[in-house]
């Protein structure tokens, strides 16, 4: 009897342990995420640019299951346009499995991910602390395009029109306590055109 729950627990622990940050069981982790925001056009730093992160799992049950938020974090990019999400780590449930972590990149006036801007590579992979400032390749519609891991590059937007469409939406589970620095950059612009403010 206790031999086999000796094995039973090695077997839970060995399975926590050895599980990636994606599709991991019990155990959900996402590493460390680091990035510069940049004007396209004059390559210069872009302060104040809110980073929004959500992390996501996989759910199962009878009805067959779905993905849902199980928490967020925010930040802005410093003078130099740098930002730091720090990793997050906790204990999910059996009927659940770790899934992606979801991005948001906004400021008032440029165009954002994921409205228009386009990031090679998963933005989980794209923006991971170890690949930060390596210079990569990938291929989009046929073409061969080099990058640099973690540099983002946002176009300046000149009209009412590509302002308003620049303006990011969130995951339908979260509000604006979930995302306080988004919601305020959101409601500010809401204000420039007359529109109403998002809750």
């Amino acid at each position: 009897m206790k031999k086999t729950i000796l094995i039973s627990l090695s077997v839970v622990i060995c399975l926590m342990i050895a599980s990636t940050s994606h599709a991991s069981w019990l155990y959900y982790h996402k590493p460390e995420y680091k990035g510069k925001v940049i004007d396209k056009e004059t390559k210069e730093p872009i302060e104040g640019v809110v980073v929004s992160v959500y992390y996501e799992v996989d759910t199962y049950n009878i009805a067959g299951g779905g993905n849902r938020v199980i928490h967020t974090k925010e930040t802005l990019t410093d003078r130099n346009g740098k930002f730091v999400i720090p990793s997050y780590t906790t204990i999910i449930s059996p009927f659940t499995t770790s899934h992606t972590a979801g991005f948001i990149i906004y400021k008032p006036g440029y165009g954002g991910y994921p409205s228009g801007v386009a990031i090679h590579k998963s933005p989980e992979e794209y923006f991971s602390v170890d690949r930060y400032g390596n210079p990569g390749e990938s291929l989009s519609g046929g073409i061969q395009l080099r990058f640099t891991y973690g540099v983002i590059e946002l176009p300046k937007l000149k009209t009412a029109y590509e302002r308003l469409r620049a303006m990011p939406s969130h995951p339908s589970q979260c509000d604006s306590k979930d995302f306080p620095l988004l919601y305020k950059l959101t409601n500010e612009e809401n204000k420039r055109f007359g529109l109403g403010e998002e809750r």
